[in-house]
């Protein structure tokens, strides 16, 4: 599957339903936190008023042929990478996004963030389902709001030194999710 490809897929996304509010929730230290989460869920990220805020960062890709061991990946691709971990690290108001494709199943996934000031995110979820092999996405969700784990993870994260290791630690940004905006659905033909 190409860049081309993915890309045109995710023009066809859907926005996340249902309209967030402002949360308040325990962090690591056990005291709480207002989040900010008001609209979270109702961004398109292909909509040209910014509703997710501005796009912080190209999308950052990571394509996996059968094992994952070894990949090559592009210095761009790299700063991609680099460029949505600080964004989410420094808690960089706006919109960043990275896909996943391998040639195992083979399968795709996109992931997007809207990102606030105070730590707090939308996370949306796009993918292929277990019962599709290509297409656009059969599977979304869950889309939640949540708060983004410390700065420090952000900083691990940013000096790994593989490619595989900087993704996947872009894979898990969440510290605990504090409502869902839409459950996952699976709609296979």
């Amino acid at each position: 599957m190409t860049r081309s490809l993915l890309t045109t897929l995710f023009c066809c996304l859907a926005a996340c339903s249902g309209a967030g509010n402002t949360n308040e929730s325990a962090t690591s230290d056990g005291s709480t936190t207002t989040v900010e989460a008001e609209g979270a869920c109702e961004c398109d990220p292909e909509a040209e008023d910014e509703s997710c805020g501005p796009q912080l960062c190209p999308v950052a890709f990571l394509h996996c042929e059968q094992g994952c061991e070894v990949t090559d990946q592009p210095d761009e691709e790299i700063e991609h990478m680099q460029c949505v971990l600080t964004a989410l690290r420094d808690r960089t108001p706006g919109f960043v996004a990275w896909v996943f494709t391998q040639d195992a199943a083979p399968s795709w996934s996109w992931t997007g963030v809207r990102i606030f000031a105070d730590g707090s995110a939308a996370i949306l979820r796009r993918a292929t389902a277990p019962c599709q092999v290509e297409g656009t996405p059969a599977a979304s969700g869950p889309d939640e709001t949540v708060l983004l784990k410390d700065t420090a993870y952000f900083d691990g994260c940013l000096a790994e030194p593989d490619p595989l290791g900087s993704f996947q630690c872009m894979q898990e940004p969440v510290m605990t999710a504090l409502s869902e905006c839409a459950p996952r659905v699976e709609n296979c033909e």
